[in-house]
This record gives C-alpha cells, sequence and structure tokens, in this order.
C-alpha cells in the first residue's frame, strides 16, 4: 500500500499489527485516488488520438490543399488542364538547346518555332595578365643537412607503428621485395633487401597488379641481408627480436627517415611526385645506405652553396620537365617548362607556372618535405587579388580613374571615391580584389571577375539584351593593365576578345516574330527557355526550327483525384475505427469490466509484456461515438457530395463524375472511383470538373467571419469546401482545436480536455493530502488504543504480582 506519508514509525509493541490495520483501512479511500488517476489517464489517451486526428487532417490538407504545394494542389484549375509539351526537331529527333513548357490555360495544338537569335550579355575577356606574380617563394632558405636521414631509435616498435610511422617503415625501408624460400625451422618467407617505390614514389605492386609488394610482410618474419633474424610483423606492427644487437640496429637503421627530398605538385589536376633520394645527395656506406645524423655530402653536387642550389634546382626541374612537360610544342625550351623551380643566392625556392597554370603542392604521405623548402601542404600559384595591392597593378601609389558604365571610380593613392564619393577600404594599401568588389557593388549593370587558372579579367553585362551593353574608359592605363583596351570602343589587344555583344532574343512562333531581352519568356502560353550556350545564334545566321506539339494531360489529372481519394480515405478508415470501435470488457478476476489503466500497485504485479498487451485494451474504444470527431466526419461526407454551382446555373456533384461512396458497407464513409466515367469527363468536359473541385467564393470565412461560412461553402467547390472545413476544425472555435488542442499552438495547454486533465491532476493533490490526514489520523488513534492496551497489561502484571506474594 503506497504510504500517505513519510514519518518513521515504531509500531507493534503491544502486539497489535498496526501498520496492516491501517493499511486494510485505507485501500478502501485509496481506491477513489486510483480511479481519478485512471480518468485523468484515459483523458490523455483521447487527447493523443485526436491529436493523431489533426495530424492527418493537416497532411491531407498540405498535399493537395495547400498553394505552396502547386503541382498536387485540388484548388488551382491549371491541375485540371495540365498540358503535356513535346519539342522536337524538324526530323523528329529530340529538340537540343530549348525547352518549352505550358500552363494550364495554353490551347492545345501544334506550333511552328524558329529562333533566330539569342539574347546575349555584352562580354569583354582581356589577355593573360603578365604584372601579376604567378609564383610562390618558400619562406626557408634549403639547408641540404635537413635531407640526410635521421635516426628513429624506437625500441617498441608497436609504439612506432600507433605512430604512424609504420608508412615510411615500408615505404622507405629497402627491405620489401620478392618472397624467397629461406631454411629456417618456421619455414618463413624471406623478405629480399630491394626498394618498393617507382620513380613517383607510388608502391610496386605484385605480379597480379593489385597487391602491392609491402603487403607480403604481414605475418612474416623479416631477414636482415646477409642473415640474421630482425623481428616479426604481425596485425600490430613490427616488434624487434632483438632491439640491442647488430641486426636490431641495423633494422632500426632501414626503418628510420630515409631522408632525400620527396612531395607531390598538381597542375591543372595533374598530380605527380618529385623524389630525390638522400643516397643521390650524401655519400653512402658499404651497403649502399646514408648514415645517420652527419652524413657528408657527395663532392659531385658541388662545395659551394651556389653549386649545391643549382644542383637541387636542375634535379627538380628535371623532373617536373618529364612529368608536366612544356607548352606550344616547344619541348626543351624552358621559357615554356610549365612547372618549374627556382633558388635565388639566399637559397630561397621559388615555384614558377606558366600563364594559364595552375600549380599546387602537397606533401606525401603525412611526410613533412615541402617544410624543408619552406613550402606549407596545399600551397598554391593561383593568384589571390586580396594580395595583389593597386600600387603592385598601376606603380607609384596605385592612382587609377576609370569609368564602368557612367559611373567614374578614382584612387588618388589615399582616397578611393566612386563619382566623387569616398569609399572606406581596410588594410594599409588598396588591393585589387577591393576595387573589383566596390565595382561589382555600384550598380552599374556591370561586373568584374578574374580567373585565377588563366590569369584573365573579364568584365561583362549583368542582363542579356541589345540596350544591356557595357561601357568603359580609362586614362590612366588601368583596362591595359588588367589585358583590356582604353574603351570598349577602342581596339582590343592580341589575346583579348569581345566574347559577345549585347543582343535580344529573335523568335517566330507560327511565323509571328518576337523579340525578347532575356533567353526566357512567355508566348501565349509558351514558357520557352533558350540555352544560348547551345544554340549560339546571331541574326544573319541561319535560324534553327523546332516543332511543338501542345496535348492535354489527363494522366496527371486523374493521378492528383486518385491520390487524393486515397489520402482521403485513409483519414476517414482512422476515424471510423477511433467512433466505432466498442472498449473491450475485461473477464480478469477482480478486473472484470471495462479494461481501465493500471494502478501502481496493479503493475507491479505484472510483466512488461502483460502491461503492453492491457494497455493496448485500455486504449481500445476510447473514442467511441466520439462527438467531435463523428461531427467532423459528418460535415466533411455532406460537404463533398452536395451539388456544386456552375457558371451556367447547373447543379453537379461527385456522384455525376463517378466517384461516390463506396459499396463495400464495411467501408462506409470512404470514397470510390469509377475511373472510366471520371476518364470521360476529363476528356469531354474538363472545365465541368475543374470548376467541381476548384469554384471558390470570395467571402472571408476565417475565425471571426462565421456567419459566411454557410454561403461560402455552398458557392466554393469541392476542394475549397474540404480545405475551409480542415481550417476551422484546426484553428480557433474549431472542434479539434477547442477540444483537444493542436500541438504548437496556443491550444496545446487551453483546451476542454487539457483542463480537464488539470482537474482531475488537482482533484487527485486534493485527495492525496486528504489520504495522508486520514492515515494520521487512523495511527495516532492506533497509538492511542497501543498505549491504553500497554497500561492494562501492566496493571494486570501487577495484580498478578501482588497476589502471588500475597499466598
Amino acid at each position: 500500500m503506497a504510504m500517505f506519508t513519510n514519518q518513521m514509525r515504531f509500531t507493534g509493541m503491544s502486539g497489535l499489527e498496526v501498520n496492516d490495520m491501517v493499511s486494510q483501512l485505507m485501500r478502501a479511500h485509496s481506491m477513489r485516488l486510483d480511479r481519478v488517476r485512471q480518468n485523468r489517464d484515459v483523458l490523455r489517451w483521447q487527447q493523443e488520438k485526436h491529436r493523431g486526428a489533426a495530424a492527418q487532417l493537416r497532411t491531407l490538407q498540405s498535399t493537395f490543399l495547400d498553394v505552396l504545394n502547386p503541382s498536387r494542389n485540388l484548388r488551382s484549375s491549371s491541375n485540371f488542364h495540365a498540358r503535356s509539351t513535346t519539342v522536337s526537331n524538324l526530323d523528329g529527333t529530340p529538340a537540343n538547346g530549348i525547352s518549352i513548357t505550358t500552363t494550364g490555360n495554353t490551347p492545345t495544338g501544334h506550333r511552328s518555332v524558329q529562333v533566330h537569335a539569342v539574347a546575349r550579355n555584352d562580354v569583354f575577356r582581356g589577355s593573360t595578365v603578365s604584372n601579376i606574380n604567378t609564383g610562390i617563394t618558400g619562406t626557408t632558405s634549403i639547408d641540404f643537412s635537413e635531407f640526410q636521414p635521421i635516426q628513429h631509435d624506437h625500441r617498441n616498435m608497436s609504439q612506432w607503428a600507433t605512430d604512424n610511422e609504420m608508412a615510411d617503415f615500408v615505404r622507405f625501408g629497402y627491405f620489401i621485395g620478392n618472397n624467397e624460400v629461406a631454411a629456417g625451422t618456421d619455414g618463413a618467407a624471406r623478405i629480399a633487401m630491394r626498394h618498393a617505390l617507382d620513380q613517383d614514389g607510388v608502391p610496386r605492386y605484385e605480379d597480379d597488379g593489385v597487391t602491392p609488394i609491402h603487403e607480403r610482410i604481414a605475418g612474416r618474419h623479416v631477414y636482415l641481408r646477409g642473415g640474421g633474424t630482425a623481428g616479426y610483423v604481425d596485425d600490430e606492427g613490427f616488434r624487434l627480436d632483438a632491439p640491442y644487437d647488430d641486426g636490431g640496429q641495423r633494422m632500426r637503421q632501414q626503418a628510420g627517415h630515409n631522408g632525400g627530398l620527396n612531395f607531390r605538385v598538381t597542375v591543372n589536376g595533374v598530380a605527380h611526385n618529385i623524389y630525390i633520394p638522400a643516397s643521390s645527395m650524401f655519400e653512402t656506406d658499404a651497403d649502399g645506405n646514408v648514415p645517420f645524423n652527419g652524413a657528408t655530402l657527395l663532392a659531385s653536387i658541388g662545395t659551394t652553396d651556389a653549386d649545391r642550389n643549382n644542383w637541387l634546382q636542375g634535379q627538380i626541374n628535371e623532373q617536373l620537365s618529364t612529368r608536366f612537360g612544356y607548352d606550344d610544342g616547344n619541348t626543351g625550351n624552358a621559357a615554356y617548362q610549365r612547372v618549374s623551380v627556382s633558388i635565388n643566392a639566399s637559397g630561397y625556392m621559388t615555384v614558377n607556372s606558366r600563364q594559364g597554370h595552375s600549380v599546387s603542392l602537397q606533401n606525401t604521405n603525412g611526410r613533412p618535405s615541402l617544410g624543408t623548402i619552406g613550402f606549407t601542404n596545399n600551397q598554391s600559384t593561383a593568384v589571390n587579388l586580396s594580395n595583389v595591392t593597386m600600387a603592385q597593378l598601376m606603380g607609384g601609389d596605385g592612382e587609377f580613374d576609370f569609368t564602368i558604365n557612367g559611373r567614374n571610380f578614382n584612387f588618388d593613392g589615399t582616397y578611393f571615391r566612386i563619382d566623387g564619393n569616398s569609399v572606406s577600404f581596410t588594410g594599409d594599401d588598396l588591393t585589387l580584389q577591393q576595387v573589383l568588389n566596390a565595382v561589382n557593388g555600384a550598380g552599374t549593370g556591370a561586373s568584374m571577375s578574374f580567373n585565377a587558372t588563366t590569369q584573365r579579367f573579364t568584365l561583362q553585362s549583368n542582363q542579356t539584351g541589345a540596350h544591356n551593353g557595357v561601357t568603359f574608359s580609362s586614362t590612366c592605363g588601368f583596362f591595359e593593365q588588367i589585358g583590356l583596351s582604353s574603351s570598349n570602343t577602342a581596339a582590343l589587344p592580341a589575346g583579348a576578345e569581345r566574347v559577345s555583344t549585347a543582343s535580344d532574343a529573335v523568335v517566330y512562333v507560327n511565323g509571328n516574330r518576337f523579340q525578347r531581352t532575356t533567353n526566357n519568356f512567355n508566348i501565349d502560353g509558351l514558357q520557352i527557355n533558350l540555352n544560348a550556350n547551345v544554340l549560339n545564334l546571331d541574326l544573319g545566321a541561319p535560324p534553327v526550327s523546332f516543332n511543338v506539339n501542345v496535348e492535354r494531360n489527363t494522366d496527371h489529372t486523374m493521378d492528383l483525384i486518385r491520390s487524393f481519394v486515397e489520402e482521403y480515405n485513409n483519414l476517414i478508415r482512422s476515424i471510423r475505427d477511433l467512433t466505432h470501435t466498442r472498449a473491450p470488457r475485461s473477464d480478469a478476476p477482480g478486473r472484470r469490466g471495462r479494461f481501465l489503466p493500471l494502478t501502481d500497485e496493479q503493475r507491479r504485479g505484472m510483466s512488461d509484456r502483460e502491461i503492453d498487451l492491457w494497455e493496448e485494451q485500455a486504449r481500445t474504444g476510447i473514442l467511441h461515438r466520439d462527438s467531435t470527431l463523428q461531427s467532423l466526419t459528418s460535415r466533411l461526407h455532406n460537404e463533398i457530395f452536395r451539388d456544386v454551382i456552375m457558371p451556367d446555373g447547373r447543379e453537379l456533384n461527385l456522384v455525376h463524375l463517378g466517384i461516390r461512396t463506396h459499396s463495400d458497407l464495411s467501408r462506409f464513409g470512404e470514397l470510390q472511383i469509377d475511373e472510366d466515367r471520371l476518364m470521360r469527363w476529363l476528356d469531354e468536359r474538363p472545365e465541368d470538373v475543374a470548376h467541381i473541385f476548384t469554384a471558390q467564393d470570395d467571402r472571408l470565412a476565417g475565425t471571426n467571419n462565421m456567419q459566411n461560412r454557410r454561403p461560402r461553402l455552398q458557392n466554393s467547390g469541392i476542394a475549397s469546401r474540404i480545405n475551409d472545413i480542415i481550417t476551422w476544425e484546426l484553428s480557433r472555435n474549431g472542434g479539434l482545436f477547442e477540444h483537444a488542442g493542436i500541438a504548437g499552438t496556443m491550444s496545446d495547454s487551453e483546451n476542454r480536455l487539457s483542463n480537464r486533465i488539470q482537474q482531475y491532476d488537482q482533484r487527485a493533490e486534493r485527495m492525496r493530502a486528504d489520504l495522508a490526514r486520514r492515515e494520521q489520523r487512523y495511527f495516532v488513534k492506533f497509538s492511542r488504543l497501543e498505549s491504553a492496551l500497554m497500561a492494562g497489561q501492566n496493571q494486570m502484571m501487577f495484580l498478578e504480582q501482588m497476589m502471588w506474594a500475597g499466598n
């Protein structure tokens, strides 16, 4: 039994089981509290089911009655006059470069379309700029000692593996090669000492062309050249057998950083490795290995820093020319090498790319080789206009004065102005990017851009059309510096071009000429979209002709109505199950009658499975004959089948179209479609079908215009009626809104069911407090009884003692 007070009690000293007796006395009283809680739970379940029905209404409305979903909106007449449009070349093949769509009001039939010209922007593209640096220079000078091997004295090779150096072990160890049979107790395959990389640093593969050679080490013993087991490779890494003997020392040498220079170069998306091994820079021992820390540079590469830098520059350029080649077929001419490096007298390396080539640098396999020559991972030669100052572009203080479409841009070395008005800019120097941003934001009707790959500027109009040309001029040489001429009327320099001239689109439809400023326009219900890049037509060129066929698309309308009926039937079926299902009866001993929510005491005596089954039964039938939902379905049914007044005074309804109540009585309230009949109406009388669904009265019918609801329904079509009923039902003063509330709205807690639930909660709290007081009174009474019994027992014991003493 639930104790209604929390006092600690010491009872039963007189032999009375006070707790048990109070528990029995309180049981009957607590049953009233359990019933209140059960009634509260039933109301909460009813509210959940009402809100589930509201969610289905909302789904039906948003799917088929929402203007934001035009392709499926049954209130839109365009869905009852859907058109299918076919555009083809004159030979019947599918058209390319043009797309045509139609609205529901577009007349059906055949049309001929001729495109004589497409609308174009005014576009000027400058020649490749030569006064913007296209190279990147390292931040540190070359130090050849950085390229010699560095000893990794790892005693615990499993730690080495977890440090992600296993790749170095495999890639630069010189111990991976073909399997050979080795004499030994374990019969393991011997690994020959052999380099496993090709000239680009890519691992060589097995004969199958798929398996990397380095995978041979997995699960194998590794032997040193000349004998002696060095260690064992397992799934966790490499473990030395004898880390302090000669074999162990040798393996550490083989496993260490092999030195040299290794990085990846990417030119226009194509990547190759540049690899210069330490053995080509430093003297090697008898085994062909470069000693650790303190190796001697080869005398053949030179004894001075300048000699060594020239040697390294030549080694890298030789690989760059082999891998990336030359421009314009000038093989062997260094001036045309696509990418090259140079090292200045201070030992700083610069990567240079020819105009039009984008170059970036990357480390390989996590090795920081780029850092040894002063570069960072993913560094690129791409020009960043934010780093190009106007002083670098124009010389001096970077002064300029130019005009675009009548707007004047001026910089006198201190102030940047547009039409005489100062423009703020950040930084100590005005940059080219800031100038471009100002031009593009000044509302000139034109914009400037820069292609970092081709190193070319573009100036173009923002809109197509003959009246949207671009005019520009400069007396200070600004436009010449970015590869254009001094004005739009002057001859362009070599390499620059006028990509297109501002022009209108010219189209003939059924022989009638139409001229438009854009490539997307509407003519007599045809939405025509021209692809200027595909058609590429200017006036005077031979036109391109197309056939356009517009047909009525009844399949779309049929599919839409069919989908709506299915969703509507799902709604009616769900509500019918709620309102027509009776509550089951329980025959369980002590729980006969209707299934009620379980009390806490009842739950303690049941398994989880039993609780779920019980509550499933208890939730069933709780909305049997629910007036709110029955009223809703009744209104929907009546309005769906009530006549719609046609423009000519006729009265038609869904039954005329072949949509009626379902013939199966068990599916009462659901709709059934005679598709043959409906299709005939769509083919022969589409205007009538559209009006039956989409007619709408102009009266306002919000929550404050309830007097307009009846005449509005009478003069509206089926879809509009359903939309109004759902809107009213889910808005203020609506049945579901007022009765159960709509989640996420102000009615969530302000509705009849929520108010009743709150009343039950308050009543339960009052009853609990009353039970606590009642329980306390029982304990006080039993405590007094117990005290009296104890006093009586003491008197009896005293009398007995006196009587025995008298004898």
